[in-house]
């Protein structure tokens, strides 16, 4: 249940070296062979990950051995008689883009162990492209006609079979085919569409509001949020059932945005934008989440590996459960900028995958790890907010349950203070 990792030096196209990407550490017999190179260091990660192992204290002890020299280091490891659940809590996701077997980084040769890594990290809810939600034919009057295609989509849901969601990014504008929004043409064609896919949704065992649908990408104009209203107004006349999730990049909080978020189902605010606004900005969406819409954040800086991994990536699910969120993103599990992540200087933008990829392979990588590590923290909170409503009352109870809001207000005030 232990794994080794050599921490492995890498150049970025800005000419920043960074100790991030995480190989497996070569094993020979019973030990495993750290390469490091004249003149520098290397890291030494261990990663525990006991499953069927009695909790107890482990005393042991790392031996080092280099040339003539042998050098132990002791190491005690402590289980606890506790077990995380299969799913967990939060969701965790990041644009993924699976359904398709080139894009962004992912091809038909890597996606396999793509989509295996990011199971192994938590990531419980997929993305997708438009292309899993087809639009059929459509008479004059918008009416459906003819069904669309639905292969795209079963061979998506087939790479995430118990999924918690099922996000797509719809990519719309203000019309459907030859209908312009506003029209009932356009009411009638949106609302069938999405009647289709929520029916098939069911027939495949999904409940419809498992499928998110991002209809425009971060608006932050009140001709976006336009567009927004018209198609989730036809999606919820329609009783499909299926949620529209929106990721609005305001940083005031305006009428026509106030008014889209009355449409969806699920808002998602960048963190770095919720956190550097004012508290009107954060109150309204504190009272959206209270008024029922599910809130999430999302983070979408770059390149990745010039980022905190502990600021940026794990406390981000810090930041989710201080504010009640249900997920945390981030930008973009799989944008490796068309390059290989293991040589930037050919690259022509930012890198933002979490994990190193290139054509055919993924390594882990410090941002993913930490952001799986955030996962975990959330759900010691989850876990100690069930223990607490069965506890007796008392001083310990009492003590926990001030642990569920002040370590957060602590844990947040300081290690936010590095830039995000």
């Amino acid at each position: 249940y232990i794994s080794v990792q050599e921490v492995a030096w890498t150049d970025t196209a800005s000419g920043v070296p960074v100790a991030s990407a995480l190989p497996d550490a070569e094993r020979r017999g019973a030990g495993w062979a750290i390469h490091v190179p004249s003149g520098m260091t290397r890291q030494v990660w261990f990663t525990f990950h006991p499953v069927d192992v009695p909790a107890g204290t482990y005393q042991g002890r790392v031996v080092i051995s280099g040339g003539s020299e042998l050098v132990a280091v002791p190491m005690n490891f402590h289980l606890y008689p506790m077990r995380f659940p299969d799913r967990p809590t939060l969701k965790f996701r990041g644009w993924d883009y699976t359904d398709v077997t080139r894009s962004r980084g992912v091809n038909e040769n890597n996606r396999a162990a793509f989509v295996a890594h990011l199971k192994e990290r938590m990531v419980n809810a997929p993305w997708a492209t438009s292309q899993v939600v087809p639009r059929g034919v459509h008479d004059s009057d918008g009416k459906m006609t003819s069904p669309p295609d639905t292969r795209v989509f079963d061979d998506w849901i087939t790479l995430w079979p118990d999924a918690a969601q099922y996000c797509v990014f719809a990519a719309i504008d203000g019309t459907f085919g030859a209908w312009t929004m506003g029209t009932p043409a356009f009411d009638t064609a949106v609302g069938d569409w999405a009647r289709f896919w929520s029916a098939h949704a069911k027939a495949k065992g999904i409940d419809p509001a498992r499928v998110c649908l991002l209809l425009y990408d971060e608006p932050h104009a009140p001709e976006q949020d336009a567009i927004i209203i018209a198609w989730a107004s036809a999606i919820r006349a329609s009783g499909a059932g299926l949620s529209v999730w929106e990721d609005p990049t305001y940083d005031k909080v305006s009428e026509s945005q106030a008014a889209m978020a009355a449409q969806c189902q699920i808002l998602c605010p960048n963190r770095p934008i919720f956190l550097a606004a004012d508290e009107a900005y954060r109150d309204f969406y504190r009272a959206q989440r209270d008024a029922g819409r599910a809130l999430e954040f999302y983070s979408c800086s770059g390149p990745s590996t010039l980022l905190d991994p502990y600021a940026y990536y794990r406390l981000q699910a810090w930041t989710c459960w201080k504010e009640g969120a249900v997920a945390s993103y981030f930008w973009a599990f799989g944008d490796n900028a068309d390059i290989s992540s293991w040589n930037e200087y050919v690259s022509q933008r930012s890198i933002y995958t979490l994990s190193f990829l290139d054509d055919r392979s993924i390594t882990a990588a410090k941002p993913m790890e930490a952001a799986r590590e955030g996962v975990e923290d959330y759900e010691y909170f989850v876990m100690l907010r069930e223990a607490l409503k069965s506890a007796p009352a008392g001083p310990k109870a009492d003590a926990a349950r001030a642990l569920l809001t002040e370590l957060p207000e602590v844990v947040l005030s300081t290690g936010t203070s590095k830039s995000l």
